[in-house]
């Protein structure tokens, strides 16, 4: 039996989420809105950048568990 965690969360989502276009538009709103929950997370909780950098990768590797994060580029 194969395991299909990694693509279930696609299963709940509405079509128009899972179709967007990566427009230019769509990735400046998008990092406007990371950049504004960050700073959310410094306000909040006093975390530091390195905390914040932990935060986003636990994330991606909640949304992606194979993802592969090189721990150098930050």
């Amino acid at each position: 039996m194969e395991d299909h965690a990694e693509d279930s969360w696609l299963e709940t989502m509405p079509a128009e989420v899972v179709n967007i276009k990566w427009t230019d538009e769509f990735i400046a709103n998008a990092q406007h809105e990371l950049t504004a929950m960050v700073k959310d997370w410094k306000y909040d909780y006093g975390a530091d950048d390195k905390a914040c950098i932990a935060m986003l990768s636990w994330m991606i590797l909640r949304l992606k568990p194979g993802a592969d994060i090189d721990s150098n580029s930050f």
